[in-house]
């Protein structure tokens, strides 16, 4: 965020980070965001945003009580609800995410396409958020691993496609095509070696006949 001259944003989640860990603002007094714990990948200063978002007229009441309102002035409302509009849904696609071993191609494909489109919606703001927003698109692009079987099913069945496939896996994923076909006629070869036999050899039909005649 330093490198990108991001320096409002460093200050809010330093305000938020305060508040948060602050006498007055814990899980006993303002409650929790949720009942299960976030995923380890999951930033904890990005909590305290949210918490003191969701909180937020919570937390003014209290302050104002203490007679500390300077804390609460020092946050800016408006950059903290643009960034909680953002961080929210990223945070429900990391906990449904993690919640599966090895995430489907049907759980993937929504999650990806419903944070591309807040992303692109968002993109065209003025501001910090903007610039987040294409930080974000790319990261998105970049980050979200597809399983090569998946990556299979993107080239064959098109309402699949998560993303345009680049030239350079094509040979990867042939290759993953033929290996996934080789295992289905093996695994054929193998039913219809063990399958019983349910025909009576010919000559032996032929000569039951002859001995009812």
């Amino acid at each position: 965020l330093q490198a990108r001259n991001m320096h409002e944003v460093i200050e809010l989640l330093n305000v938020c980070e305060d508040l948060a860990g602050s006498t007055g603002l814990s899980k006993e007094t303002f409650g929790s965001l949720e009942e299960t714990s976030p995923p380890p990948c999951w930033n904890s200063v990005t909590d305290s945003l949210l918490l003191v978002h969701e909180r937020y007229e919570q937390i003014c009441e209290f302050y104002s009580r203490a007679k500390k309102m300077n804390l609460i002035q020092n946050l800016n409302k408006h950059l903290l609800s643009n960034l909680a509009a953002i961080l929210a849904p990223v945070k429900q696609a990391v906990i449904e995410l993690s919640n599966e071993s090895r995430p489907t191609l049907q759980l993937v494909l929504p999650t990806y396409v419903r944070l591309e489109k807040l992303f692109t919606s968002k993109a065209n703001d003025a501001g910090v958020v903007s610039k987040l927003c294409h930080l974000f698109l790319e990261a998105l692009k970049e980050n979200f691993k597809v399983h090569s079987a998946h990556k299979v099913a993107m080239i064959l069945d098109p309402q699949q496609k998560l993303r345009p496939v680049p030239p350079y896996q094509h040979e990867e994923i042939i290759g993953k095509v033929c290996e996934l076909i080789n295992e289905v006629k093996e695994s054929w070869a193998e039913e219809t070696e063990f399958e019983p036999s349910t025909k009576k050899p010919r000559g032996a039909g032929e000569a039951t006949a002859a001995q009812e005649e």
